[in-house]
């Protein structure tokens, strides 16, 4: 949950920026998984376990 405006508490507002960059780097790294996932796809068949629930 990304505010759009600044929180009037300075620490809340560290926290909420905190937040939402670890929200943006999990966003990168599913999009890398899936990447990855496919290029593995296309070279063959996958080892099962590759194939969670994505």
């Amino acid at each position: 949950m990304s505010t759009h405006f600044p929180l009037r508490d300075p620490e809340l507002q560290a926290e909420q920026d905190y937040l939402d960059e670890a929200l943006r780097a999990l966003s990168a790294m599913r999009k890398r998984a899936t990447v990855l996932l496919e290029d593995l796809t296309a070279a063959g068949n996958p080892d099962p376990d590759y194939l969670g629930d994505c």
